[in-house]
């Protein structure tokens, strides 16, 4: 019987340890859209795919789409008319409303040649948070030739925020009234000197 206990309970902790790799080993995947739209008509077209193991996020991988020549084109457009780049990364494609954006300079991105610094945001559960599309180069009014804006070059850099101890503030309300309430009923007196 002694080994029959030992056994349940060798099971239990290896079944419970289990379940927390599941959580902790968590695929999480993410559709990148992005617009070349200006004005309050914006139309989303998916620019890639993002997949992230919760639990080791340096070995998440994008995969992006290429760019098509009326993509090009539109760049090319919205970067003369000093627009707007904008990127938005949801869980589902459908659901915008559980999305995070960010946006930058077209001309950046058009002069850059699709060079962008991408980083995602997210807790420990695996909620979006945020997005952020770095690019790092300045409009100079350069012409880019078409075939140096087929495929973007980003780099990916996902972010899991810790969310640490917040300060108990009950507790130390709790104390406070209570050595009032002391001070009050005279019994624990305040006997230092200055």
């Amino acid at each position: 019987m002694p080994n029959f206990m030992l056994t349940v309970t060798i099971f239990i902790v290896v079944a419970g340890c289990v379940r927390a790799n599941d959580i902790e080993d968590k695929q999480l995947t993410f559709t990148v859209s992005h617009s070349f739209d200006s004005g309050s008509e914006i139309e989303y077209v998916t620019r890639g795919v993002l997949s992230v193991p919760l639990a080791r996020p340096s070995e998440s991988v994008f995969h992006q789409t290429p760019l098509s020549d009326s993509d090009v084109a539109k760049l090319r457009m919205l970067a003369e008319q000093n627009g707007l780049y904008k990127v938005r990364v949801a869980h589902d494609q459908n659901d915008a409303s559980l999305a995070v954006s960010s946006f930058a300079k077209a001309c950046s991105l058009y002069e850059s040649e699709l060079k962008d610094h991408f980083t995602l945001t997210l807790d420990r559960s695996g909620a979006l948070l945020g997005v952020s599309d770095f690019i790092g180069q300045h409009c100079t009014g350069a012409h880019i030739p078409d075939h140096k804006l087929v495929n973007f070059n980003s780099t990916l850099f996902v972010s899991v925020v810790n969310v640490g101890p917040g300060p108990d503030t009950q507790t130390y309300i709790r104390r406070l009234e209570q050595e009032k309430a002391e001070r009050a009923r005279g019994e624990n007196a305040d006997n230092r000197s200055f």
